[in-house]
């Protein structure tokens, strides 16, 4: 199996470079496809991109992790969800 594809949504930019930073250092086999500073732009990426895990914030502006959940569990995606806060 290849590498898993990944998303990382969180409104803090450091935040998300801090996690794709852990993500490389760990050589977990995940790759970052994209990263998205909320939820509704992390929505349209997950659409595109149909990435295996989503790592998100809970607490974002706008659409927040929760309701980013609710929304790709609607769309009967098969996607991983960590949540981080």
């Amino acid at each position: 199996m290849g590498e898993l594809k990944a998303i990382i949504a969180d409104d803090e930019e450091n935040v998300r470079y801090l996690l794709m930073d852990l993500i490389k250092s760990f050589h977990l086999g995940i790759q970052v496809a994209a990263q998205a500073g909320g939820g509704e732009e992390a929505l349209k990426l997950c659409r595109t991109l149909k990435p295996d895990i989503l790592i998100s914030d809970i607490r974002m502006p706008g659409c927040d992790g929760i309701r980013l959940l609710e929304a790709l569990n609607g769309m009967n995606m098969e996607i991983a969800c960590i949540f981080v806060s």
